[in-house]
């Protein structure tokens, strides 16, 4: 996901959004990923 250094604000409020429903919907996914 682009929220690494060097990305505009905008996308890492998205990416970070989409991170959550990750999480959310794939946890065990999201676990072996490090989330």
């Amino acid at each position: 996901l682009r929220s690494g250094h060097g990305t505009q604000k905008e996308h890492i409020i998205i990416a970070d959004e989409c991170k959550e429903i990750f999480v959310q919907e794939f946890p065990i996914c999201a676990e072996a990923l490090g989330y």
